[in-house]
């Protein structure tokens, strides 16, 4: 997933080192911490089916818990950023900025972090899904 982002930003022409390599380290650590839960959940949701459930089963654990954490790591981020602007922890208005920084980030990654994935992600997943769903477990 590393490689997907830095590819897709080498391809739009960023020249900023740091953020490329920030980029490519939250999108490459998120995977890996999803990686283990898409299996569970992939082995759970096939139980030794077919080949085609398996891979339908790896196809969207291994999608949607991916984005699901990368999307949270990057919430996380967003609001650790915008913390100093925040009002008392635990306050009514702090819950309020905490609830709409989070909901903008999601957002946000909905928006420019997704598209990330697109020129080297979606073949990387296929073809990972096909691996993993070879083997019955």
């Amino acid at each position: 997933m590393s490689a997907s982002a830095v590819a897709t930003l080498m391809l739009d022409g960023w020249q900023d080192d740091l953020h490329i390599r920030a980029i490519a380290i939250l999108f490459g650590l998120s995977a890996i911490v999803a990686y283990p839960a898409a299996t569970i959940i992939a082995q759970f949701l096939t139980r030794r089916g077919r080949f085609e459930t398996r891979l339908a089963a790896q196809l969207l654990a291994l999608a949607s818990v991916t984005l699901g954490v990368t999307s949270l790591a990057y919430a996380f981020y967003y609001r650790s950023y915008f913390a100093m602007w925040h009002d008392t922890t635990l306050s009514i208005t702090w819950t309020y900025q905490l609830v709409f920084t989070v909901l903008g980030a999601l957002y946000q990654f909905a928006v420019f972090g997704m598209r990330l994935y697109l020129p080297v992600g979606i073949p990387a997943l296929l073809l990972f899904a096909l691996w993993q769903s070879s083997k019955p477990r």
